[in-house]
């Protein structure tokens, strides 16, 4: 524990109070919900991004932020974000239910799509994750507590988001809104450069053999019922140029050779990571083709507090013009994947 202590990354920028009450007011008069009603809440938050109520220190911010060189700077840290100041505690048996029946603001969802809208960077859904959502919880259920889902109450290897996919999202953006400092709970992640120049070249040639399989994620076959997704890809690579495909514990080698490839890349993951408790107004910002990220639950001392730990998180495109062959008719932003 203390190892990764000694490795937390530091804020990127961080909300003066007053910016925060200003932005937080401003969001909280965008009465419409993400989940009822998408089209009209992201009109009111384009409407809010377009007018000079933002803090020009955020805009200016996320203006480098869209800039930034993806490959050396994957991830950026933001702290003091706007977040709805009454939130419900949520039955794990169905979380995403009783959100829809007590969550009556959405500010710091408001805020995700304020700092996509200020990047420039849209955001997408995907239909077999996230009930088609455009914002997605990171909340533990029942069903899903020991899986290898943003729904368990266990560490969660390290991975890039739906990796072995044409429509893999540009980004990964996570605002916390509740998790108790008592509980050591980091959201972890390694830049895949510092993995490539850490690793021996015989091992990143395995790497960048086509001599991997990883299987789609329980919750995506489980909605596919028309089988659209169709079968994960028999063999690929984790490695292409600066992008890895990759999720422990799910990405397995198919040679002798390829098997061990994993092993070396987990020990390199582990002694590189650097982690971020994320709490109520923490916003971390991924680039996600350049770097793994995962969650480490390092010690519990409420076990009732680690049931309710709440984030929310989007994924977005860099273009979205890439993205558009792949949408729902008819739903735009919507993936059919």
């Amino acid at each position: 524990m203390q190892a990764i202590q000694n490795k937390r990354h530091t804020a990127d920028f961080i909300f003066s109070d007053e910016d925060k009450k200003h932005l937080t007011s401003l969001l909280l008069k965008v009465t419409s919900s993400p989940f009822n009603n998408y089209p009209t809440f992201l009109a009111a938050i384009q409407r809010l991004a377009k007018s000079d109520e933002i803090p020009t220190s955020l805009r200016e911010f996320c203006q480098k932020s869209k800039k930034r060189n993806f490959v050396e700077q994957p991830y950026v840290y933001l702290k003091n974000c706007p977040v709805d100041e009454k939130l419900p505690f949520l039955d794990w048996q169905n979380p995403r239910e009783q959100k829809l029946l007590l969550k009556k603001t959405h500010v710091g969802e408001g805020f995700l799509v304020l700092y996509s809208e200020l990047t420039g960077t849209p955001t997408l859904a995907y239909r077999f994750g996230g009930n088609g959502d455009y914002i997605r919880d990171v909340h533990p259920s029942k069903a899903f507590q020991k899986s290898h889902t943003s729904q368990t109450l266990t560490s969660f290897g390290f991975h890039k988001e739906l990796p072995i996919r044409d429509t893999s999202p540009d980004f990964l953006r996570i605002m916390g809104l509740r998790s108790n400092p008592v509980n050591e709970i980091l959201t972890t992640f390694v830049k895949n450069v510092d993995i490539i120049n850490y690793l021996d070249e015989e091992t990143l040639n395995v790497l960048r053999s086509k001599v991997f399989h990883t299987p789609f994620t329980v919750l995506s076959v489980n909605v596919d019922k028309t089988n659209i997704l169709g079968k994960a890809p028999e063999n690929h690579a984790i490695i292409d140029d600066f992008e890895i495909s990759y999720h422990e514990g799910r990405t397995e080698g198919i040679t002798p050779e390829s098997k061990a490839a994993i092993l070396k890349l987990n020990a390199c993951l582990k002694e590189l990571k650097k982690g971020i408790f994320l709490g109520s107004g923490d916003f971390v910002d991924f680039a996600n083709k350049y770097c793994l990220h995962a969650k480490d639950v390092n010690q519990v001392a409420d076990e009732v507090a680690v049931k309710q730990r709440w984030l929310i998180k989007t994924f977005n495109a860099y273009d979205i013009r890439n993205f558009e062959p792949f949408f729902v008719k008819g739903r735009y932003g919507l993936v059919n994947g």
